[in-house]
């Protein structure tokens, strides 16, 4: 008959390093149950502790970029699909990420720019993508003129890509006040 107990802790060298160690340890007995003896194993695991807390700290690092960005950024695959959504899109674009999730980015653009995207998508992945593009985008606020950069990310499926939009509306609204009073 064997009982096991487990541990991960820290423990301190004499050399006053850090150390993360799991250590188990058995107590092995006969049938009749004296007492044979007891098995402890001590296991470095520093390292793997270390690369998980930089895991979380990255993390954490971005979900603090992503949850504080002006712009919204969104993963998608070739065919538009969105993987995944910043959560800035839901006080820029007045949408929850996950309300967008699963769907294709023409669902959300304006309807006269839907064939416009598809272009700039084919474009884009026969790459012959040239300068920037300007979409609208309905939003609660009215509709916002957005410019998008992309990014191609290679997918588990095959390509994707990271799309950033940018909200140049006022910007936008400004050139086009500054060319009528040129007129």
């Amino acid at each position: 008959e064997q009982s096991t107990a487990a541990t991960r802790k820290r423990y301190r060298r004499a050399d006053g390093s850090v150390v993360w160690a799991d250590v188990s340890g058995s107590r092995v007995s006969a049938e009749d149950g004296s007492f044979l003896h007891n098995v402890v194993v001590v296991s470095d695991v520093t390292t793997e502790m270390e690369q998980a807390e930089a895991l979380r700290l990255s993390e954490e690092r971005f979900r603090l970029l992503a949850e504080n960005a002006s712009d919204v950024v969104y993963m998608a695959t070739r065919d538009g699909t969105m993987l995944w959504v910043s959560p800035s899109a839901r006080p820029v674009l007045g949408r929850t990420p996950e309300s967008m999730v699963g769907h294709r980015a023409e669902d959300f653009v304006h309807p006269g720019d839907v064939e416009q995207l598809t272009q700039w998508r084919d474009a884009f992945y026969a790459g012959t993508l040239e300068g920037e593009s300007v979409l609208r985008w309905p939003t609660p606020r009215g509709v916002r003129e957005m410019s998008l950069v992309v990014h191609g990310v290679d997918l588990p499926d095959g390509p994707g890509a990271v799309i950033g939009l940018h909200d140049i509306t006022d910007a936008q609204q400004a050139r086009r006040a500054l060319a009528r009073s040129e007129e």
